[in-house]
């Protein structure tokens, strides 16, 4: 597959979010910038340690500098101090050792008594101390795997972080570059279903000049190239991010020989000069900062379908409440999330054991929550929260081949929703074997759920233990009744054809399922495979049809005092408007959450 990339920058280095370090007679070099967490447990001893490649200091090592000091963040008070250097964090003797004695938590520089004289080998700087309380060794969120290691002597165990060291050399010298940037990535998706991902980096001025302009070389692995120079703010030893976005005009258009394909796409990012200085540019090949990423065709989004069997009495259920909220939320790709609550007996939210029912996979629970991911027996879990936004990555690793997405309309008095999907296949599919199912899923339900956390007893979780015993909440996401069968009914018996949609057509009676509010609810289509697991999903919210009761609802509502602000279902604000006339003639779509001064409503549109 012909592989390219496309980038552009398009915002960089905003200089009142730097960070600086302390004011030094040299250039800092770093990993971590803060002091966010600290590791280890009480009265243990540990070395901790950052290591700096041999094209990481080369610029400083070609110029005669010398490691003058070492900055050191504790996140708690140290005894028995002792900073170290090595070429190799795998050498059993440092080159340079120097007893300190005792460090206080935060930052401490501890100039060395003899300056070491940087090489054409790599740089490794730690120290070994003693700590009275736990959490003491420092790191920041910046995850680095030159920084994150850590030897706890006591046990005689190695183990790594999440995250880098607070381990800083101090480069000193008559000779220090005076314009040069070093680049770290920050961490990004491996795939995206755009033209390009999310992409950040750091770059951190280590010249002895303030940075006003940096001029980047962009290539893909086809061998194309474009420069692109950007305004910067930059002071010494500060650092900024940088980010990369796709140009709306211009030489990054589609037709761009840097433009993304479907597939993997692999590009790099080169300083070619910094204040229109060449000098200091990374021209070694280990100094590319190298881009990774798989772009997928939306046609074929792969969706998580995650059940949560649950129920307002049971004192744990709140961990797969606030996983699902974390997915829907927070995870890194929600819209491939969709979450699906089933409330069992003795829930007055459970459904009839009946042909709307989930007894076919209730029948599998063993205990509350049980969370079932695309009905696959091996990401069951009875300990959701954390798991299951493994269990999406782990199946999300690979990339979809068969596309759902769907529409549904109220029919005109209300009692029933049409609903029609679209199945689409990168392959050919000569006999189909796949079955669609559909639930009824219904929001902002007002419950009261009971909460095991309450008061500590049973440790903390995310704040539950500050919240009574029985918590006032909104179930989300709530089934109420499964039609088509639990197992489905075959989508077509014909022949598939690459890329051509394939429809299908349901009506939803929702006359014999429980509702407490038509204006709430939203359908979820399945594409089963024959042994039941989910093949891909859909969330559909429904429009109002002609004359609907919904729609006359609607119509009926005085105008509001004030701008609207109105969000989606899941918290995202989507826009403010003038009026409701102005909202409903706008290009938004789906179940609306519409707040004003003095009144919060709900609409589909």
């Amino acid at each position: 597959m012909n592989r390219k990339a496309i980038i552009a920058v398009v915002a960089l280095l905003i200089a009142n979010n730097s960070v600086r370090a302390n004011d030094t007679d040299g250039v800092v070099l770093r990993y971590g910038e803060t002091i966010s967490a600290g590791y280890g447990s009480g009265n243990q001893i540990l070395t901790p340690y950052v290591t700096f490649p041999a094209d990481r200091i080369k610029a400083f090592a070609d110029r005669g500098c010398s490691v003058s000091a070492v900055r050191i963040g504790l996140a708690k008070a140290a005894t028995n101090v002792t900073v170290y250097l090595k070429h190799h964090a795998t050498d059993r003797r440092p080159f340079y050792s120097q007893k300190v004695g005792s460090l206080k938590a935060g930052w401490n520089t501890v100039q060395l008594t003899s300056p070491q004289v940087l090489t054409a080998e790599p740089l490794c700087v730690g120290y070994k101390a003693t700590f009275a309380e736990a959490g003491g060794a420092a790191y920041d969120g910046y995850v680095s795997t030159q920084a994150d290691t850590v030897l706890v002597n006591t046990s005689s165990k190695w183990a790594t972080i999440d995250g880098s060291f607070c381990i800083q050399p101090i480069v000193s010298g008559d000779n220090l570059p005076e314009n040069y940037v070093i680049v770290d990535p920050l961490p990004m998706d491996t795939y995206t279903y755009d033209s390009v991902p999310a992409m950040r980096c750091l770059v951190r001025n280590v010249g002895t000049n303030r940075v006003e302009s940096v001029e980047y070389s962009i290539s893909n692995d086809n061998g194309n190239q474009q420069t692109v120079t950007t305004a910067a703010s930059l002071d010494v030893n500060a650092t900024d991010t940088l980010d990369l976005r796709i140009a709306a005009n211009g030489v990054f258009s589609a037709t761009s020989p840097l433009a993304t394909t479907i597939g993997m796409n692999d590009y790099s990012l080169m300083v070619s000069t910094v204040n229109a200085d060449a000098s200091g540019a990374n021209k070694d090949a280990d100094e590319v900062t190298a881009f990774h990423f798989e772009r997928r065709d939306p046609r074929y989004m792969r969706r998580i379908v995650m059940e949560d069997f649950t129920g307002n009495w049971c004192q744990f259920c709140v961990a797969g409440i606030e996983e699902l909220r974390y997915m829907k939320n927070g995870y890194e790709h929600p819209e491939e999330s969709i979450p699906i609550s089933i409330h069992v007996p003795t829930d007055q939210l459970a459904l009839a054991d009946n042909e709307y029912s989930y007894a076919p996979l209730l029948n599998k629970c063993q205990g509350f929550p049980t969370v079932f991911s695309n009905r696959m027996d091996d990401y069951t879990m009875t300990q959701p929260y954390g798991m299951v936004r493994r269990v999406a990555r782990a199946i999300q690793a690979v990339a979809g081949t068969i596309g759902l997405e769907g529409k549904a309309q109220f029919n005109a008095d209300s009692t029933a929703i049409d609903v029609t999907t679209a199945l689409v296949s990168a392959e050919d599919i000569a006999s189909p074997e796949y079955n669609i199912s559909f639930v009824l899923l219904e929001d902002s339900i007002d419950g009261q759920q009971y909460n095991g956390y309450a008061g500590g007893s049973s440790g903390s979780f995310l704040g539950w233990e500050n919240l009574p015993q029985f918590v006032d909440i909104k179930y989300d996401d709530v089934a109420r009744g499964v039609y088509n069968s639990f197992s489905g009914k075959p989508y077509t018996a014909n022949a598939i054809a690459a890329g051509e949609a394939v429809p299908y057509s349901y009506s939803m009676d929702l006359t014999k399922c429980p509702v407490s509010d038509k204006r709430n609810l939203h359908v979820v289509a399945l594409l089963l495979n024959t042994d039941g697991s989910i093949v891909n999903a859909v969330n559909i919210y429904p429009t109002a049809g002609s004359a609907t009761a919904i729609h006359q609802i609607v119509a009926k509502e005085s105008s509001p005092a004030g701008p609207l602000q109105v969000y989606t279902a899941d918290g995202r604000q989507v826009g403010t408007f003038t009026s409701r006339s102005a909202l409903m003639g706008s290009s938004l779509k789906g179940l609306l959450i519409v707040k004003t001064a003095n009144n919060v409503s709900k609409i589909i549109k």
